[in-house]
């Protein structure tokens, strides 16, 4: 997920709504990377678009951790 300037100010918006999710909005506004951050999108953009549509023609993706990736992408499609 990549953080834009437009999503971080919404998730300053949302940090003021409830303190379940309090601590998560505020570190998104700061523009805190972690595990998990993806679920909060739904609340941040307002459309879906994949890493692909961000990248441009000839642009190439490294993926590292492979096991951990797979186990993530596991985890994501039970829930």
């Amino acid at each position: 997920m990549v953080l834009t300037d437009a999503m971080r100010a919404r998730a300053q918006e949302l940090s003021g709504t409830g303190t379940f999710s309090r601590g998560q909005w505020e570190r998104l506004a700061e523009g805190e990377l972690f595990d998990g951050m993806e679920a909060w999108l739904p609340w941040l953009a307002d459309g879906e678009s994949l890493l692909t549509d961000l990248l441009g023609p000839g642009s190439q993706v490294v993926l590292t951790e492979p096991r951990r990736l797979r186990d993530r992408a596991v985890e994501l499609y039970d829930d």
